[in-house]
């Protein structure tokens, strides 16, 4: 969880990517994931080229394509940490509903001789 700090009066705002899960839509993550993985491929390819010519122009070359690469990880880190938490949420979701009837079952007696409470 990130906390800033933003504004005359210190309003403080906190940002949480549980809830940025709720609002994000999963194919579109999907297709950002799948851009990101050829952008890297791309990247990649570019420095290992660059790096073959050896030229100590491309060095600068290299760095910047670096620096994307480094961006892009960083977009595949957030997505990796967003699936997980979807993943958790499913899993939550599908033990809360495999427990739910035993919970009700269990409710509905008092436990006292198996004597049910109406």
């Amino acid at each position: 969880m990130l906390l800033c700090i933003s504004g005359s009066l210190q309003d403080v705002k906190y940002y949480s990517e549980e809830a940025e899960v709720e609002l994000r839509d999963p194919n579109k993550d999907y297709e950002l994931y799948k851009q990101t993985c050829q952008e890297l491929q791309r990247l990649m390819a570019e420095i290992q080229d660059l790096k073959s010519k050896g030229s100590k122009d491309s060095a600068v070359a290299i760095e910047e394509r670096r620096i994307q690469s480094c961006m892009h990880f960083m977009t595949l880190k957030k997505l990796n940490r967003l699936a997980h938490i979807r993943l958790k949420k499913g899993r939550d979701q599908t033990h809360e509903v495999q427990w739910r009837p035993e919970i009700e079952r269990d409710a509905t007696w008092n436990g006292r001789g198996g004597v049910r409470v109406i």
